[in-house]
């Protein structure tokens, strides 16, 4: 099955000053039913939240979906066309048209809604990888509370390696994965595309870039740009790939080998979606000091992950950090903490824009006169103290 998205159709993102109004209203009205709600059933509905999420799991693995994408259709022919229980299935779905996910009609039959639509694997836009994901990590949240007690993520213990191992020694797995990857990418190449003026940028390295989704979405909009995708040597063949998929491989270099080492010198932008998040401070501020080595003088740094508020404000930063709590052993950031570590390794922290997704856009440039010692990153002042 081709997990590619036609390269005609883009998914479309909604206007972010509408989202910050929607935003703003429903945490109004989460608070107010909250304060109206016993708070018992606050906790039971918590709880019963992974239900829902194991539902949706189930009618992606079955292709439900996939089976109504032209017409409703009565539960007994769907369920055959899945080869499913009848009544299991009408359970299921029953609940799920509960949440708005597929629609109930008169006879027992079943459509799909705008959400429904996006389990399809061949949908623009699709989320058919992230449903799937499911697979590998509803385990690793079982080991959270090993996790909670010793600080060591759970997602080795259950799979005899850690999350980029595994994916390279099992290959299907890792092509979920990087399907799952490139389809948030898809919606992120939108965002920055919208928040940034690329007039003045020739080149752009998309550091840790994956199958180089975000990458060919950039390249698509700006015809100016040239792109290097960045990537360990078995990940990059999936970019050739994409790039030629979209009839880009004439502008876009891929090259590979291990941003803890080295990354590609000389362009104007340096991109990092998700991949700060999978380490330690330690861990991230090497990748950053690589970058700085990388970058002139006039390159902009771009980081694309999530920012956790502060206070008791809901924010689902908050639970992708639980996320890498569990399995890589990363974390996700405060605006204060990405600054800190955007300090140790030599830059300044220049503005932080929010996007309808999780993801903030972060934007750096490297701070005037720093310059690299023993793989930090040190003022002169300092490197002469030393």
């Amino acid at each position: 099955m081709r997990h590619v998205a036609d390269a005609n159709m883009e998914p479309k993102i909604p206007p972010q000053a509408a989202v910050n109004v929607l935003n703003f209203l429903l945490r109004m009205l989460d608070g107010l039913r909250r304060r109206l709600n016993p708070a018992p059933l606050q906790i039971i509905e918590t709880v019963d939240a992974y239900k829902i999420a194991q539902a949706v799991h189930v009618v992606t693995r079955l292709g439900v979906a996939d089976q109504l994408r032209d017409k409703a259709l009565e539960i007994n022919d769907l369920a055959r066309r899945c080869q499913a229980d009848p009544d299991a299935l009408y359970r299921v779905l029953r609940t799920l048209a509960g949440k708005g996910i597929f629609k109930e009609l008169t006879g027992r039959r079943f459509a799909l809604t705008a959400s429904a639509d996006f389990l399809r694997p061949d949908k623009p836009g699709s989320l058919w990888a992230w449903v799937m994901l499911l697979e590998e990590s509803w385990p690793v949240w079982q080991q959270m509370v090993d996790t909670v007690r010793t600080g060591k993520p759970g997602f080795e213990k259950v799979h005899g390696a850690g999350v980029f191992e595994y994916h390279r020694q099992n290959p299907a797995a890792g092509r979920i994965y990087d399907t799952a990857m490139a389809q948030l990418s898809r919606y992120m190449a939108q965002t920055v595309a919208a928040q940034f003026d690329f007039s003045k940028i020739n080149i752009v390295v998309d550091v840790g870039g994956g199958n180089g989704t975000l990458l060919a979405g950039l390249l698509r909009k700006f015809p100016n740009l040239r792109g290097v995708l960045f990537d360990l040597p078995d990940v990059v063949p999936g970019a050739t790939e994409v790039m030629s998929s979209f009839g880009l491989a004439s502008r876009c270099d891929i090259v590979g080998g291990s941003f803890f080492d080295t990354v590609p010198a000389g362009a104007d932008m340096y991109l990092l979606k998700n991949v700060l998040h999978d380490w330690n401070d330690q861990e991230a501020a090497r990748i950053l000091g690589n970058c700085f080595r990388a970058m002139a003088p006039h390159s902009k740094l771009v980081i694309l992950e999530s920012v956790i508020p502060a206070g008791n404000r809901p924010s689902s930063g908050k639970i992708i950090d639980l996320t890498m709590l569990v399995a890589t052993g990363g974390r996700e950031r405060t605006k204060q903490e990405f600054a800190d570590l955007l300090e140790r390794a030599g830059f300044n922290m220049r503005k932080v824009r929010r996007t309808p997704f999780p993801n903030s856009i972060i934007e750096a440039e490297r701070k005037p006169g720093a310059v690299t010692v023993n793989s930090q990153m040190e003022t002169p002042e300092a490197a002469t103290a030393e």
